[in-house]
């Protein structure tokens, strides 16, 4: 599993406390979740977030005190141990002075919004559900990817990630923005752009060999066209695909869509 999990080029935690707010014209208080995987694994990823932020005007805080969203146990069915991060995260956000919790990572959000309710039936989390919003419904719908002035020369495969396709029903919004650059040329395919690339969190180390095998499939296919960049909306697909490239000697160029759109809108 070490062999497929390359580490961030920073090699250290996203530790952003020192700027933590950024006040601008955006009407709109933001508190930025960092998902465990950016936050150990990718945290150059929270940085590109955070200059998308401050490019568009925004409002935003991280929350020192965050940690892990609990979704780790619950799919694995031990939904019990999940229970005091979900309390945790909860009764930290209950307090904090925002409109939106902006969520970077389609898996995270779902486990907030649609399993928090599950572990806690009684007690009311409509308040919640509608504060966390997915980092690419965030940025589109309030069309702030429009701001950015965003341009690349190349071509990109865009792979939709499983948890924001299925569970958040992010579809459309990732490849409009991506759509929207100029000079990029964005490579389609339905067959592959909907198949997993073989992530599944947990299920990547229970079921190594099938999930190694998936990946490859889905690079495979990506070279077949002569394509050298792949763009995913979820961090996680992108860790995935990036070990298993390493593992195989593939070269190709791996972003996770806000590094993308912080580099195109540089």
């Amino acid at each position: 599993m070490a062999s497929r999990l390359p580490l961030s080029k920073k090699n250290k935690r996203f530790i952003l406390f020192k700027e933590k707010k950024q006040r601008q014209e955006f009407k709109v208080k933001v508190s930025l979740y960092v998902p465990c995987i950016i936050n150990h694994l990718m945290p150059e990823s929270a940085y590109s977030i955070i200059n998308i932020f401050k490019k568009c005007g925004i409002d935003f805080s991280v929350e020192e005190k965050q940690l892990c969203c609990g979704q780790p146990g619950y799919n694995m069915g031990f939904c019990e141990h999940s229970k005091p991060f979900a309390r945790k995260f909860i009764d930290l956000y209950k307090s904090v002075d925002c409109d939106y919790i902006v969520v970077p990572s389609g898996s995270c959000a779902a486990m907030i919004k649609h399993n928090y309710p599950k572990l806690f039936p009684d007690e009311d989390l409509k308040w919640l559900e509608g504060r966390v919003v997915e980092f690419n419904r965030f940025i589109y719908e309030n069309k702030l990817y429009l701001k950015l002035d965003l341009k690349y020369k190349g071509a990109i495969f865009y792979h939709k990630s499983c948890h924001l396709l299925n569970e958040m029903q992010i579809d459309r919004e990732p490849k409009e923005m991506l759509g929207s650059i100029k000079g990029l040329r964005l490579f389609e395919s339905e067959s592959h752009q909907n198949t997993c690339c073989g992530f599944g969190g947990a299920f990547s180390a229970a079921f190594d060999n099938i999930s190694i095998d998936i990946g490859i499939s889905k690079l495979e296919f990506v070279i077949d066209n002569k394509i050298n960049n792949i763009v995913a909306g979820d961090a996680g697909c992108i860790m995935h695909l990036k070990g298993v490239a390493a593992a195989r000697g593939y070269k190709l160029n791996f972003y996770y869509i806000a590094d993308f759109l912080d580099l195109c809108s540089n």
